[in-house]
């Protein structure tokens, strides 16, 4: 386990000072220079990202699901079952266009 100063990481990271939305408003805007303009560009997903991300959706296993299959111990294993069909369904092809067809 790692420990700095006698702390383990999990104390570190519940000290650690979290900034506002205040804060990351306030240096977004000292960053912009006036004469930024949005730039066009286009959603262009690897196919062998697509294909990899397929394959490991369609080989995903699970285990029986525990007693209490509720929220109290994770995601339910039917939900997480559902969404992976779900994703292993989607048609990234016609994500990209439909986002490429935005201006």
């Amino acid at each position: 386990m790692l420990a700095v100063a006698g702390q383990t990481c999990c104390q570190l990271v519940h000290q650690w000072p979290r900034p506002s939305l205040t804060y990351y408003a306030v240096q977004k805007k000292e960053n912009m220079h006036a004469n930024e303009t949005v730039q066009p560009f286009r959603v262009e997903t690897a196919e062998d990202a697509v294909e990899d991300l397929s394959s490991r959706l369609a080989n995903a296993r699970f285990e029986h699901p525990l007693p209490m299959d509720d929220r109290s111990t994770g995601i339910p294993s039917s939900e997480l079952q559902s969404l992976i069909a779900l994703w292993a369904e989607h048609d990234w092809r016609a994500t990209e266009e439909r986002l490429n067809a935005l201006p």
